[in-house]
């Protein structure tokens, strides 16, 4: 095999591969051989038939099959001749077959940076520092607590309609014109004051109004009635019918009519209901406790957030040893590469908050969406994952089966499984990926250990202090009686 190797910038490369006719005959004859006993051939018994019989039996289907064995099995040994790891899936072209039946063929690709990486044990990181938690993050919490169990009430007869409630009516939707009916009427509920849907701004319009009135409210279409409109707005193009001794029709495509920038709703007001919040009393904290007090709850409240912080530390200081090796090692990823991998980081994100709109829409959606910070964060992910992997290979750190058996062991108990019930659902594949993260976290917590924590520099001790604390997250404590686990999925593990 001879290779020829063009470094084409950016960490792409064009490898040139000549796989020599004395190897694709032995591919042949070997791909031949253990076709031989599935071949019938009159005066032979299976699999005793000479080679070159079976081979012409065989014909082009063997010849292409040769041809796809040998170029793939050239190129991994030409990618480990030359060291290089592919970040991006391969265009091969594969030319005509010399005369003397060797096979030439091209690849280009990106590739993974070769990586020596170096100062990343006993790293210096600065100590990084998480807010304590204050009283405000426990009313906070409370308050959303609060908030989340907010009741709709009818206000008095007559009352009109204040910022924060909520009109039932009847809305159908109509051109701007008010002549065309592109939403029949329905039955909605439309947020006071700050509502968008269906009518951009619908919800400040209707401020002030009472049960029995109706408004006619003009604007902009709302990004998810555009979106509804948009599927509901198909129809089949007209085609003729055909002639007798006619050509049939090509068969209908959707056409679609353009969705309108601007609409009129016609809104009757129905009901008008305030938000009624429960009063912060030991009646309300009894909801998640039968012996509950209110001081109790704010006791709980600050325990979980105490618990949430120590782990909020712990996150933070492994990020910082991270991001302090990542520094000690800067490297560079294909232009391609890093677009691959937000892409598709964004489009598993999209799947998972919305699971029920179709491929083609999500996509749609993400063409919109600011590709900046994705291309960013995916370039930090990838240098991250090629860093690590490095101190790994070059740590000779290593995951073993007790290893991935003590994790599946931990996730069975969890949900209450029996463990062999649990490891025959996982796929091959995702018990590899399991064994790489593993790997990984094996990494990060010797790094971890090594690392030397320093006190950060007193400007950024202060600034930290001055920037106010984001929101702590809610927390609700657990309900009393323990509800079943649910079976993990797969992709758990």
């Amino acid at each position: 095999m001879k290779v020829e190797r063009e470094d084409l910038g950016g960490l792409k490369y064009r490898l040139t591969v000549v796989v020599e006719a004395a190897d694709v005959r032995k591919h042949r004859e070997r791909l031949a051989r253990a076709y031989s006993h599935h071949v019938n051939l009159r005066g032979f018994r299976p699999g005793k038939a000479p080679i070159e019989m079976v081979i012409r039996q065989l014909g082009p289907s063997l010849e292409l099959e040769v041809q796809e064995f040998s170029v793939g099995q050239a190129f991994q040994d030409a990618l480990k001749e030359h060291a290089l790891k592919p970040s991006t899936e391969p265009k091969v072209d594969i030319q005509s077959p010399g005369e003397d039946g060797s096979i030439r063929f091209t690849a280009e690709f990106e590739s993974y940076p070769a990586v020596e990486v170096k100062d990343y044990l006993g790293i210096e990181v600065e100590t990084p520092t998480v807010p304590e938690t204050s009283e405000e993050d426990v009313e906070g919490t409370l308050e959303r607590m609060r908030q989340s169990r907010r009741k709709f009430e009818d206000r008095p007869e007559d009352s009109v309609a204040h910022e924060g409630d909520m009109i039932v009516c009847e809305l159908e939707l109509r051109s701007e014109d008010g002549e065309a009916v592109l939403q029949e009427r329905r039955e909605t509920r439309v947020m006071v004051g700050s509502d968008d849907e269906p009518i951009v701004e619908i919800g400040r319009t209707l401020l002030g109004l009472k049960a029995g009135e109706t408004k006619d409210v003009t604007g902009k279409v709302g990004r998810l009635a555009a979106r509804v409109l948009e599927r509901s707005m198909k129809k089949p193009a007209a085609t003729d019918e055909a002639a007798e001794g006619e050509a049939p029709q090509a068969e209908e495509t959707p056409e679609e009519t353009p969705v309108p920038e601007t609409a009129m709703a016609r809104v009757e007001v129905k009901r008008v209901l305030v938000k009624v919040l429960p009063e912060l009393d030991d009646a309300f904290a009894k909801e998640f406790g039968g012996e509950m007090t209110l001081e109790g709850l704010r006791a709980q409240i600050r325990e979980r957030l105490d618990t949430q912080r120590a782990e909020q530390v712990k996150d933070a200081w492994r990020e910082a040893v991270v991001s302090a090796v990542l520094a000690a090692n800067p490297i560079e990823m294909g232009a391609d590469t890093i677009q691959r991998v937000a892409e598709a980081a964004q489009a598993e994100a999209l799947e998972q908050l919305l699971p029920n709109m179709p491929a083609e829409e999500r996509a749609k959606l993400g063409l919109s969406m600011p590709k900046e910070q994705g291309l960013e964060e995916a370039r930090r992910n990838l240098a991250r994952a090629v860093i690590l992997q490095a101190i790994a290979e070059k740590e000779g750190v290593e995951v073993s089966e007790d290893d991935i058996n003590a994790h599946l062991a931990g996730l069975a108990a969890q949900h209450r499984m029996p463990l062999p019930r649990l490891r025959a659902q996982l796929k091959e594949e995702q018990i590899d990926s399991l064994k790489r993260r593993l790997q990984l976290d094996k990494v990060l917590d010797m790094i971890q250990r090594y690392a030397v924590a320093k006190a950060p520099a007193a400007d950024a001790a202060a600034a930290a202090e001055a920037v106010e604390p984001a929101p702590a997250p809610e927390v609700v404590p657990e309900p009393a009686q323990e509800a079943a686990p649910a079976e993990p999925a797969a992709e758990e593990a």
